[in-house]
């Protein structure tokens, strides 16, 4: 009886028979790296995975539309794939106009910045706060608008981050007549755990706060650090200003391209933002890994980043398949991704004759013994076994 109800929770693979030889499929909380040769055409496995069920679906060499085309012209089902674009952030330079991209953290303060305007919207009109109460704002005395706007703010914050009532923020300066103001943020979740940066790293709650000032004060507000846990302060700072106001525009341009940070450190901050919205019991696909071994000859980086999305894959009970270019890396990079992971496939294509035979062995399984012999595949529309002959 326990055998059959360890199989009924392992996570298929998308192809039955293969699921057959693993006993059941995948355990969910796996880190799966699927190691391929490029012209292996091993995109297919990773289709017929992800569309087994949700999945989120990271794109690094091209546009999350130019996959999800793909998937579909195969007849695989993309309505369960969340696409996260890593290829449009970290690959396409500012140069060509049309080619010009913002930067990661750009993105997530633009977001983040209208997602608080919507919600303090919601939530001054669910209060029945007067339309008038900030009229003439701008003769407020300092006092007044450090306690009346500080509270207020700081409601309106708990409301919006429920997940983190360790977190506040008190008002601690401000300037009515010019509209500019200081907010220190203590307990900051973005980043906890981040240590010796020389920029703040909490765009996402900079975005936020020029958000939420933006929408009760009625103008356009930015805001920025200006001390940050991170790089060795006590709590987080933010300045907010006007958004035309040219010294401000200067300092959020500096805030969010720090010309001091590296790509590899950003991508980890992305993924590791990413990686908090997973939902559990989900497929996680990186297409491809070795887009990181490519930004990074830093083992310590690629360590950080593997123990992520392990912890995230332990955590929410997801299975998590790292697509990997076989023979394109350093042998020791390969060796700390082999090692990490619990389950590895390995399609091996060759030429038989006249005819090109792709077949995948399973050298290693946490869980369940493996396969002691390669599995020759078909592919086409999509991954079949083959069974009709043995692999000389």
């Amino acid at each position: 009886m326990a055998a059959a109800s360890a199989q009924t929770t392992r996570v298929s693979t998308g192809i039955s028979l293969l699921d057959q030889i693993l006993g059941g499929g995948i355990s969910p909380g796996s880190l799966v790296c699927f190691i391929a040769n490029p012209m292996s055409m091993a995109e297919v496995f990773l289709y017929q995975f992800a569309s087994s069920r949700k999945s989120y679906y990271f794109t690094t060499i091209r546009r999350p539309e130019y996959v999800q085309r793909n998937i579909k012209d195969l007849n695989f089902k993309t309505d369960s794939i969340e696409f996260v674009n890593i290829y449009s952030m970290f690959n396409l330079k500012e140069g060509d106009s049309s080619l010009f991209l913002p930067t990661p953290r750009k993105n997530i303060y633009t977001i983040s910045h209208h997602n608080a305007q919507r919600s303090t919207r919601i939530f001054t009109k669910s209060a029945n706060m007067p339309k008038d109460m900030f009229w003439k704002f701008n003769f407020w005395s300092k006092e007044k608008a450090l306690a009346v706007l500080g509270e207020i703010a700081d409601k309106i914050f708990s409301e919006m981050m429920r997940v983190n009532e360790r977190s506040s923020i008190k008002l601690v300066d401000a300037d009515p007549q010019n509209s500019k103001f200081t907010l220190n943020f203590s307990d900051c979740d973005e980043c906890r755990g981040l240590t010796n940066l020389k920029s703040g790293a909490c765009s996402y709650h900079a975005g936020v706060f020029a958000g939420l000032f933006s929408s009760l004060l009625g103008q356009e507000f930015d805001a920025y650090e200006t001390g940050c846990r991170a790089t060795g302060n006590d709590t987080c700072v933010f300045a907010l200003g006007p958004r035309q106001n040219a010294d401000v525009a200067a300092s959020l341009s500096k805030y969010l391209n720090p010309p001091a940070s590296s790509t590899e450190t950003e991508v980890l901050y992305f993924m590791d933002k990413s990686l908090k919205t997973v939902q559990k019991n989900t497929n996680i696909v990186v297409d491809t890994f070795s887009f990181f071994l490519e930004i990074s000859e830093s083992k310590e980086k690629v360590r950080q980043l593997l123990n992520l999305l392990y912890e995230t894959t332990n955590k929410m009970e997801c299975v998590t398949m790292l697509y990997l270019l076989k023979d394109t890396h350093p042998k020791e990079m390969e060796k700390i991704i082999l090692n990490t992971c619990d389950t590895v496939f390995e399609l091996e294509t060759r030429m038989a004759g006249s005819e090109i035979e792709t077949a995948i062995a399973i050298p290693k399984t946490r869980g369940v013994a493996s396969p002691n012999k390669r599995v020759r595949v078909i592919i086409g529309e999509r991954v079949t076994i083959d069974t009709s002959r043995e692999i000389a």
